[in-house]
């Protein structure tokens, strides 16, 4: 998976990708949205962020049949 772009919208975190799938030598890139969600957590020396991902899901994106 290859991460082409982060868009914070409101309070929720969209990220755009790539995702390369391989059969033997046929290689496909197909995309891939995501919503990212995202907790507030004590900040730590391991964690200076003090932020946990809580969830990822993908986003379905509905095509227009004509």
């Amino acid at each position: 998976v290859l991460v082409s772009e982060v868009k914070f919208e409101n309070k929720d975190i969209i990220v755009t990708t790539d995702r390369i799938m391989s059969v033997g030598k046929i290689k496909s890139v197909l995309p891939l949205n995501l919503k990212v969600v995202v907790q507030q957590s004590t900040r730590s020396e391991s964690n200076p962020y003090g932020l946990i991902l809580s969830s990822i899901s993908q986003i379905d994106e509905k095509e227009d049949k004509k």
